[in-house]
């Protein structure tokens, strides 16, 4: 099912950002205004801006 707003990304094995596919693309922005969720375009340089977690490559020691 394709998404609505644009606010599903899911990571790539080499840890890309990859958005998933959105319904009717060209309304995209006019959704999201129409729901107050703001600009797709600020919303994606803010998801991309985050760093996906690898298991394995934590700086944090695991509880005992």
């Amino acid at each position: 099912k394709r998404q609505l707003f644009g606010t599903q990304f899911r990571f790539n094995r080499n840890g890309g950002l990859v958005l998933r596919p959105i319904r009717d693309p060209q309304h995209l922005q006019s959704r999201r205004a129409a729901y107050r969720l703001g600009s797709f375009r600020k919303y994606l340089a803010v998801a991309k801006s985050h760093k996906p977690f690898v298991p394995g490559r934590s700086k944090q020691k695991p509880q005992r």
